[in-house]
């Protein structure tokens, strides 16, 4: 059974603050370069805090625990968020009476391997009648159960589709701020939209 605590922490940064460093007063419409604001959807992130609970079965490298399977508990940190280097904005273009920019971005994703906290881990094993704890583990095999730890969680959250969703919206709404702020600076309204892409 596995028993999982998650708390959410949004990790925001002011997109005033960036706004203003990269629009120039009297800039023209035409001329206004919006590519900046991507910036903005590397502060889109969700930093995710576990408590999990799993098990594995090891064949290779750990020498005393081969074919036993065992149970560990770990705190853990996954990132979710986007990834910055294929958003593209495009060029303001006029579609009827608005102004319309159009942000192609990629869907929501597990940013990076989950960082398993090793003070954190909880293991206990038995093989041969005795117990093996955390502390008789070598190097080597401490890492390959962190290794395990990783997997294991990186795959189900993959899979957390409500998670995958608040990233991706938290994204949107951040470059969408960040651009309407340098139309606004331009004394321009820009009409957002957003095309998914792989």
């Amino acid at each position: 059974m596995i028993r999982m605590l998650r708390k959410f922490v949004a990790s925001f940064a002011s997109v005033l603050l960036a706004v203003g460093a990269i629009v120039l007063p009297g800039c023209k419409a035409q001329n206004t370069d919006l590519s900046n604001a991507i910036q903005a959807a590397k502060w889109a992130t969700y930093d995710c805090y576990f408590h999990d609970v799993a098990k594995g079965k090891f064949h290779d490298n750990l020498a005393i625990l081969i074919g036993q399977e065992i149970w560990y508990e770990y705190d853990a940190k996954v990132q979710y968020g986007i990834d910055v280097n294929k958003v593209k904005v495009g060029k303001p273009h006029q579609v009827g009476s608005d102004l319309v920019v159009t942000v192609q971005m990629p869907k929501a994703q597990v940013l990076g391997r989950p960082a398993i906290q090793p003070d954190s881990i909880n293991f206990v094993a038995k093989t041969g009648g005795a117990l093996v704890f955390w502390a008789d583990l070598g190097a080597q095999d401490k890492q390959q159960v962190i290794n395990d730890a990783q997997d294991k969680l990186e795959e189900k959250c993959s899979k957390d589709t409500d998670m995958l969703a608040r990233a991706e919206k938290r994204a949107q709404e951040l470059l969408k701020s960040s651009i309407e702020d340098i139309g606004n600076a331009t004394d321009q309204k820009y009409v957002v939209q957003f095309e998914t892409i792989d």
